[in-house]
């Protein structure tokens, strides 16, 4: 039975952003690609994607042919992703086009450069605030996607 990596899988999807020109670069705008961020989302920082561990359950596999029986884990990952505007209805639209980088990019990279078997899309959450500092709102949105792995 393997021990499970579960920062390193974080920081492969990390990488993935990275290296990929959809999520690297959002909106004419160098993107904050963070795992385990501990800093509040600012201007600056925009656009944020974020990447933190949510939940796992580790259920039993079936037997397998040679009689052993392995473990798999579901962990679930939170992707928060953020943009930044002067006018509410312009973060919303930065927000939505980010959102679906950043989900085309992953449906590209199903088994996470072979981290995981594979992941499924879970729900997320909008999340809308002014900017508390000066002018101007965040638009957010959580996206969820449940990794399974073997141990």
């Amino acid at each position: 039975m393997a021990i499970i990596d579960y920062l390193g899988i974080e920081q492969a999807i990390q990488t993935i952003f990275e290296n990929d020109s959809r999520t690297s670069t959002i909106n004419g705008r160098a993107s904050t690609i963070v795992v385990e961020d501990s800093d509040f989302v600012s201007e600056p920082r925009c656009p944020y994607i974020g990447i933190f561990l949510d939940s796992y359950e580790t259920t039993e596999d079936t037997i397998t042919i040679g009689g052993s029986t392995p473990y798999l884990t579901t962990l679930g990952i939170d992707i928060q992703i953020y943009e930044f505007a002067l006018e509410n209805l312009e973060g919303a639209r930065l927000r939505d086009i980010a959102f679906g980088k950043v989900k085309e990019v992953l449906k590209d990279n199903k088994t996470l450069n072979g981290n995981v078997l594979y992941y499924k899309f879970g729900d997320g959450k909008f999340d809308n605030m002014r900017n508390e500092e000066g002018i101007g709102f965040f638009k957010g949105i959580s996206l969820r996607i449940d990794c399974e792995v073997q141990e």
